[in-house]
């Protein structure tokens, strides 16, 4: 065993026997408690005037109600995720824009590239390759384009600058 080795291990077994001496108390001079019995009668008035203090304050309609709450049964985990995830309805006018024909017309604005993820954004929206995009799956995503493809069917969206 080399020098420094000895040395760490020295260090270590001292550093047990001052975690073992702490943790027992033998080291700890405050374990004493108070020194005087005016010692304990000013902290027995300090701790009765705080709790008279505390007794006296009305508490306001919402720390009630608040209060009220606490103390019904909850139904059900607030934490727990859903078994099944239905789908948001989309807003019309907000995700997709149908133009005069009635297709709905995708516009690939931006490309995010954040070390191994790639986002493409449509129609103002973030997109992985992967996602789908209405009824089409993005396929590639490129700083210039983006494929998305349906069944046999696939759409190439331009960079719109």
């Amino acid at each position: 065993m080399s020098k420094r080795e000895k040395i760490i291990i020295v260090v270590m077994i001292a550093a047990c026997i001052f975690a073992a001496a702490n943790f027992t108390g033998f080291l700890d001079p405050a374990k004493e408690g108070p020194s005087s019995k005016a010692e304990m009668e000013e902290i027995d008035s300090f701790s009765t005037a705080l709790s008279q203090q505390i007794m006296q304050k009305s508490l306001s309609r919402t720390d009630i109600h608040t209060l009220k709450l606490a103390q019904e049964q909850w139904h059900g985990n607030p934490f727990q995720m859903p078994e099944t995830v239905e789908p948001l309805e989309e807003l019309p006018g907000e995700m997709d824009e149908a133009d005069e024909s009635g297709s709905i017309q995708y516009i690939y604005s931006g490309y995010i590239k954040a070390g191994n993820r790639i986002l493409c954004i449509i129609n103002g929206m973030e997109y992985e390759s992967g996602e789908y995009l209405g009824e089409y799956r993005v396929t590639e995503i490129t700083p210039k384009k983006v494929i998305a493809a349906k069944n046999d069917r696939e759409i190439v969206l331009l960079l719109a600058e």
